[in-house]
């Protein structure tokens, strides 16, 4: 078994250390941008209905001409709430 042996410059070890640094705040604030997506809540159509005081045929409507979008999962279409509550500000305005 042949051991390769490297050697490292002192400059050259502080860049890695540095590159390491700078990595690992990247990656720390990319866990925190997951964890926030990841929290999005979703909401049924019955539940989303109920929220806007809105009719299922006026909420699919609403879906077809994009004034709120929806995705679907399965069988089953979901709201995200900054979506409906984008909806519901621009409503009020």
């Amino acid at each position: 078994m042949l051991k390769e042996t490297y050697l490292i410059k002192e400059m050259e070890l502080q860049d890695l250390i540095r590159l390491l640094q700078e990595i690992r705040v990247e990656i720390s604030s990319l866990k925190g941008e997951v964890k926030k997506k990841a929290s999005e809540r979703y909401f049924t159509v019955a539940e989303t209905c109920e929220l806007l005081k809105v009719s299922r045929s006026t909420l699919y409507r609403m879906t077809v001409n994009n004034d709120l979008p929806a995705k679907r999962v399965y069988r089953r279409l979901l709201f995200a709430e900054k979506d409906i509550n984008q909806l519901l500000i621009t409503r009020n305005e």
